[in-house]
């Protein structure tokens, strides 16, 4: 049996909801059902009727397990298909587009991780540099050190007396 407007709109909501990991996690039933049309009052109400009957049901199964499939993919499959990109962009003369398909190549292979730090405002140049340099990549910090205008004595203290080579007496 066909379903409705509102239902099928109410079975889209919620097998969008389900894969935004929102349903359980933040998101009610009887908000899916308010995004698919239902009035706000009875929303909660109509979402377990909803959810009780069995073409509706049926439905959400059917479009979960579809969605499911939809989404699988193996590395092998993921890296094949953004090489394929790298070189249609590259054919294309699109460098940028390949540029980004091979970061993303080597995103997925692992050579790559995109690193996040929250560095509170109160800490001053040379504690964030020295974070930097112990907790990521001490070249990126000497960079970022040197790029800010940092004196040599200072590059010295946190970098060691050879990285600006003898000191001038």
């Amino acid at each position: 049996m066909a379903l409705g407007g509102k239902q099928a709109r109410f079975v889209a909501e919620y097998i969008k909801a389900h894969f935004a990991g929102l349903v359980g996690e933040g998101i009610s039933n009887g908000e899916v059902a308010i995004r698919a049309g239902y009035a706000p009052k009875s929303a909660h109400v109509q979402a377990c009727e909803l959810l009780k009957n069995p073409n509706v049901s049926a439905a959400i199964e059917k479009g979960v397990k579809r969605m499911e499939r939809a989404t699988k993919i193996s590395v092998e499959d993921h890296l094949e298909q953004l090489e394929e990109l790298r070189d249609k962009a590259l054919a294309a003369g699109n460098i940028g587009a390949a540029v980004r398909a091979e970061e993303l190549r080597g995103k997925v292979s692992g050579h790559y991780v995109d690193l996040t730090k929250d560095v509170s405002d109160d800490l001053s140049d040379e504690q964030i540099i020295i974070q930097i340099k112990n907790d990521v990549d001490a070249d990126a910090a000497l960079k970022l050190a040197r790029g800010m205008g940092m004196s040599a004595d200072k590059l010295r203290e946190i970098f060691g007396a050879d990285v600006m080579g003898p000191k001038a007496a």
